[in-house]
């Protein structure tokens, strides 16, 4: 049976190539190759302000735009009644700019505990993938050693591991899925038949249609 017609996004197939590579890196160049991340640049106090001014600019516009149509109703509204220079016309105007200042100032505050957590969580991205990086090299070097100790103490054919250790990787990735799913996902993507070559993915083949007869 031919399983469910699926086609792999390029994220799913970014990360079987990068199965693929980093297998034959691990017996052919001897390590696995690192994990590549994006770096990401730690922002100083200052950049997060101005991000944080940025996120916050509409409403400060918003308060401006506020206080200049509240002070124009107040002074329309003092024409028309000819009290242009009344007490009360201009404890009118002093409310309004005192609730703009105390909004203004309210989103300053804002402002601060922003640029706070912009900072703050731009320096728990950059510490987690710098701690990612040491991890893949650490990795890379364990694998190294590994199968350097393997070519001093024992003969092995290499191509031999390295088709195991990728058709149990693919076959662990790919039953993830239902196995009608799964089934239509090696039949109907080339990547397999071109990473593990006709031998192999015959046998897979086999397999998974075996487990989708008896219903695994």
């Amino acid at each position: 049976m031919s399983g469910v017609f699926h086609f792999l996004n390029a994220e799913q197939v970014r990360h079987l190539n990068d199965i693929f590579t980093g297998i034959l890196r691990k017996y052919r160049n001897h390590a696995t190759e690192n994990v590549t991340l994006a770096q990401t640049p730690r922002i100083t106090q200052e950049e997060a302000e101005v991000l944080a001014e940025f996120d916050l600019g509409t409403r400060r516009t918003r308060i401006v735009q506020d206080y200049n149509e509240r002070v124009d109703n107040i002074n329309q509204n003092a024409i028309a009644r000819r009290i242009q220079t009344s007490s009360i016309v201009m404890q009118q105007l002093e409310r309004a700019m005192e609730r703009k200042l105390d909004a203004l100032e309210r989103l300053d505050d804002m402002k601060a505990r922003l640029a706070k957590r912009i900072l703050t969580d731009n320096h728990r991205v950059t510490l987690a993938t710098e701690r990612e990086r040491a991890i893949s090299r650490s990795r890379s070097l364990r694998d190294y050693v590994a199968v350097r100790r393997m070519r001093l103490s024992v003969p092995f054919n290499e191509q031999e591991l390295i088709n195991e250790e990728l058709y149990t990787a693919y076959l662990a990735w790919l039953l993830q899925f239902p196995i009608d799913v799964a089934l239509g996902i090696f039949n109907h993507n080339r990547i397999f038949l071109n990473n593990m070559g006709i031998t192999l993915w015959t046998r897979m083949l086999g397999e998974l249609s075996q487990r989708e007869t008896i219903g695994q």
